[in-house]
């Protein structure tokens, strides 16, 4: 895999939802810890509080952070990515949204509801296609 790997994950919290619990999902769902995690408190459309929690990691973590979602998802899964990739490529990053609430229970669900977002960062370059590029990340072939 590329060594210049990026893995973004943001999630919106909300004043109604137990923060502890959504970090410990995302611990042991992709490997990120609270510290991981910047914090920014905001206020949602009607002024209700929410906190957005947001991660950025590289490299070495990066590829640890993306074998265990990846180990996480079914064929099933994967093929929904590979053959929606149009809509997930934006330049040379793939988006993926997690069900947060299935999150919570244990389970690693693509949703585009409540989700936790999750980009996956790899630079192309000599005119390289990305959607090639992330077919093969997400086939297995992580370099």
């Amino acid at each position: 895999m590329n060594q210049k790997i990026e893995v973004t994950v943001s999630v919106i919290i909300h004043a109604t939802e137990d923060m502890a619990r959504i970090l410990s999902a995302l611990e042991g769902a992709l490997g990120l810890g609270e510290g991981d995690f910047a914090v920014a408190k905001s206020a949602g459309h009607y002024e209700n509080p929410i906190t957005v929690l947001s991660a950025r990691v590289a490299k070495g973590r990066a590829r640890t952070v993306l074998s265990r979602l990846l180990g996480q998802l079914t064929a099933a899964q994967i093929d929904g990515l590979v053959s929606s990739m149009d809509d997930r490529i934006e330049g040379s990053k793939f988006h993926v949204r997690l069900g947060k609430q299935e999150l919570v229970g244990g389970r690693v669900v693509l949703s585009d509801s409540d989700p936790v977002r999750v980009g996956i960062h790899v630079p192309l370059y000599g005119g390289a296609d990305a959607a090639e590029a992330f077919a093969g990340i997400l086939r297995g072939r992580l370099g």
